[in-house]
């Protein structure tokens, strides 16, 4: 693997995990505060 490509996956999956990671969290953490506040 050249190191073009590996840089290249490397920030794909950075973008994906930062861009995923808030979305989930916030999935979990919204129902959860939620059924805390009822």
């Amino acid at each position: 693997m050249k190191d073009e490509e590996f840089a290249f996956n490397l920030g794909g999956l950075l973008g994906f995990c930062i861009g995923f990671f808030p979305g989930f969290l916030a999935g979990i953490s919204i129902p959860s505060l939620a059924w805390r506040s009822l």
